[in-house]
C-alpha cells in the first residue's frame, strides 16, 4: 500500500513538473509569420523596440508553463489563443503582474510600455 502511494505520488510530481515547465520559445520564423496574421496568431508574443529604431522585434512562446527570461523594454503584446499573465519592471524598482486573456492584440500599457518582462505565465 505505501508503495503504491509512494509511486503515485512521484508519478504525479513527475507530471505536474512536466507540465509546470513546458512552455517553450517559438522559433523567429514562426514567430514573425504568427504576429504578421490579422487579429493576433495561436502563440504569445513580446514586442521589443530597440534603440531609436521604429521596428519591432517579437520573440514568441507557446503551450502551458511558466518561464523566467530578460527581454525589454517591451512596447506591445499580443495573447493569441493564450491566456496567462507575466511580470514586467517597468524601471521604478517594483516588479507588476499583468494577466492577459485570448485574444489581447497590441496592448502597449496605455503607450507607456512595459519595462523589461522577468517571467511568462501561459495558462
Amino acid at each position: 500500500m505505501v508503495r503504491t502511494t509512494t509511486a503515485s505520488l512521484l508519478a504525479l510530481t513527475a507530471m505536474f513538473l512536466q507540465s509546470a515547465s513546458a512552455i517553450k520559445e517559438i522559433g523567429w520564423g514562426a514567430c514573425f509569420g504568427d504576429t504578421e496574421i490579422p487579429g493576433g496568431g495561436k502563440y504569445f508574443a513580446l514586442g521589443e523596440k530597440s534603440g531609436s529604431d521604429t521596428t519591432v522585434y517579437f520573440r514568441c512562446w507557446g503551450d502551458a508553463g511558466d518561464t523566467d527570461i530578460d527581454f525589454g523594454p517591451i512596447v506591445t503584446f499580443y495573447s493569441g489563443n493564450n491566456a496567462g499573465s507575466f511580470e514586467y519592471e517597468p524601471g521604478d524598482g517594483s516588479r507588476y503582474r499583468h494577466d492577459f486573456d485570448k485574444g489581447v492584440e497590441n496592448d502597449d500599457n496605455d503607450g507607456d510600455g512595459w519595462g523589461a518582462v522577468v517571467q511568462i505565465h501561459i495558462d
